[in-house]
């Protein structure tokens, strides 16, 4: 979910039983356009999928890695 603060936005990872909670204190659906505080990728972890922030400076060496990718894990 992306939050508006005075530095800029800022995506953060929720879990699907506070979005709605979330929303009501002003977050948006979606990861932000232009986040502050890194990326979200795709970790494939012990034969599951996970979501996880990563910081700009570190998307490409997670990258290389090969257990993640990039943008959010699809819903199951």
């Amino acid at each position: 979910m992306c939050k508006h603060t005075a530095r800029g936005e800022k995506t953060r990872l929720v879990p699907p039983s506070k979005v709605q909670k979330s929303l009501d204190k002003g977050l948006t659906l979606g990861e932000c356009a232009n986040p502050t505080n890194g990326r979200v990728l795709c970790k494939n972890k012990q034969g599951k999928r996970v979501n996880v922030l990563v910081r700009d400076s570190k998307v490409q060496q997670a990258l290389d890695k090969g257990f993640y990718t990039l943008g959010a894990c699809e819903a199951h």
